[in-house]
């Protein structure tokens, strides 16, 4: 009896051994099923604002800022025109066209501060240029000759104009076709293929010209032209007295107004307009320097600076 009570009791142990064993693995497959389980479900981020990091904290997410964009202005064929003299004079005009005329010019001589119409030479003026002894001679065309290209010179910057003759031999831009220039070495020419010509600057070494593309070329004789940058957007262009560019490039850099630029830098602010570029028409910007100064004409606003072009106030 005492072998029998002996086996029943070991036989009770190992039972309950038997079922201890199996609680104590049901209970590690139920902790391991919850952590599986919690690591397939998604995390759920209210308001898309923060994250979460690897050690369980939050962090704002980036935002990101942008500013009112700036006006743009459109590019158009220049519709005014400003020929500086020095510090003190400038004549400054309004193209017109030959069908509806609406061409005028206006004299300066006391730094832009006020300005005495004179006549105007032609229906369509293309381009004034002042020479040293301070004659002058214009490039336009009227209806009545069928607006072909003449010039017409002055002793003075307030004298009479003379009789018109053919514009053979000098740069303008074409009053009736918005792609081709007049050369200097006679003929026509088209510096922008496929583009119109925004603007035209002369000094004695040549001359430049502004595309509708952006593009600035400068050539000496219209033969042949060579590219000195691209400037998309640019209203206008101008040369030195070393015949090296500049153009006005509205909202470059930290401009917010009319930007001053080299071609072949036109991120780099040379000098800034500080103008409402909301205001600035399309066509309505010129630029033009002397040795010792640079005028910038804004419909009629007109601007002033050195020969550095840096600093910018209103005439």
């Amino acid at each position: 009896m005492r072998q029998v009570s002996s086996r029943v009791g070991i036989i009770g142990l190992a039972a309950f051994l038997v079922i201890d064993v199996l609680l104590v693995v049901m209970a590690l497959n139920s902790t391991r099923a919850s952590v599986n389980g919690a690591a397939l479900s998604p995390t759920v981020h209210t308001g898309g604002a923060q994250s979460t990091s690897g050690t369980g904290s939050t962090s704002p997410t980036a935002t990101k800022t942008t500013s009112a964009p700036q006006p743009t202005v459109a590019v158009a064929p220049l519709a005014v025109g400003i020929a500086a003299v020095d510090q003190s004079t400038a004549i400054r005009f309004t193209v017109g066209s030959c069908a509806k005329a609406g061409s005028s010019v206006e004299v300066s001589t006391d730094g832009g501060s006020t300005w005495k119409t004179r006549p105007a030479p032609f229906d369509a003026v293309m381009r004034i240029r002042v020479r040293a002894d301070k004659s002058t001679f214009a490039v336009g065309a009227n209806q009545s000759s069928g607006c072909a290209p003449a010039i017409r010179q002055a002793p003075g910057l307030t004298k009479a104009w003379g009789d018109a003759v053919a514009a053979t031999d000098v740069w303008f831009r074409d009053p009736q076709k918005p792609d081709t220039i007049g050369l200097a070495k006679g003929g026509t020419g088209t510096p922008c293929p496929g583009a119109k010509v925004i603007d035209l600057a002369v000094v004695d070494a040549g001359a430049g010209a502004l595309c509708a593309t952006g593009a600035v070329l400068v050539s000496t004789s219209g033969a042949q032209w060579n590219r000195a940058g691209m400037v998309p957007g640019a209203l206008a262009v101008a040369l030195d007295g070393k015949a090296n560019p500049y153009a006005v490039l509205p909202g470059a850099g930290s401009c917010a107004g009319l930007a001053v630029v080299q071609p072949d830098s036109p991120g780099t602010v040379v000098g800034c307009v500080q103008v409402d570029l909301g205001s600035v028409r399309p066509g309505s910007v010129a630029l033009s320097m002397s040795a010792d100064s640079g005028w910038l004409r804004v419909g009629q606003r007109v601007f002033r600076a050195d020969s550095s072009l840096a600093t910018w106030k209103a005439a």
